[in-house]
């Protein structure tokens, strides 16, 4: 009878053997699943207040830098119109967003600028994958100087022209042109048949 004792208990430790080994051979199989011991440990964890505060908090984040992202992309790019600037930082982030940039420095007591106002929108619309900007130089000084070909050179005249390629300055022209055919000729001059294109 005593040995019947022990045949039982021996078969119910090895079935225990038998039932872990099985339970560690699907864990290595497969990562995801584990044994049922830790299966129940893991269930009856449950989040803190704070976890649930950073789970929610997570997307809203990410959801408003991709939409600052997004309207630096187009806030800084070609439109079709004539877009004014009012400062050296502002002006240097549409010449890095742009590909082919022209700048329209000019002055707000100048007859020929005012003049020329009608023709730089008709410009902007024409070819509006060309950023077209306007900048006062009174207002902002520090636009009156360009490093253009490795050069500095400066504004001494109202309008002035710079076109530039790919955040540089290709060149620079003044003078307000009567009508579009000719500030068409006079950037072609100064940036080359591509860069209308």
């Amino acid at each position: 009878m005593n040995s019947k004792k022990q045949y039982v208990s021996v078969f119910f430790k090895l079935l225990g053997l038998i039932i872990t080994t099985a339970e560690l051979s699907i864990a290595k199989q497969s990562p995801t699943c584990a044994p049922s011991r830790q299966v129940t440990r893991a269930t009856q964890h449950k989040p803190t207040p704070m976890s649930r505060e950073i789970s929610t908090i997570e997307p809203k984040v990410e959801q408003e830098v991709g939409t600052v992202k997004t309207e630096v992309k187009k806030g800084f790019q070609a439109s079709g119109k004539v877009i004014s600037v009012e400062s050296m930082d502002e002006l240097d982030r549409y010449i890095k967003a742009g590909e082919r940039v022209i700048v329209d420095v000019y002055a707000s007591w100048c007859g020929p600028c005012k003049s020329f106002v009608p023709i730089y929108e008709k410009f902007a619309e024409k070819y509006p994958k060309i950023t077209c900007l306007k900048i006062d130089g009174e207002k902002v000084p520090g636009v009156k100087t360009w490093t253009i070909k490795g050069k500095k050179e400066k504004v001494t005249g109202y309008p002035t022209f710079v076109a530039l390629k790919d955040g540089r300055a290709i060149e620079k022209t003044s003078g307000a042109p009567g009508n579009l055919g000719r500030f068409e000729n006079k950037i072609k001059e100064i940036a080359g048949e591509d860069f209308l294109k």
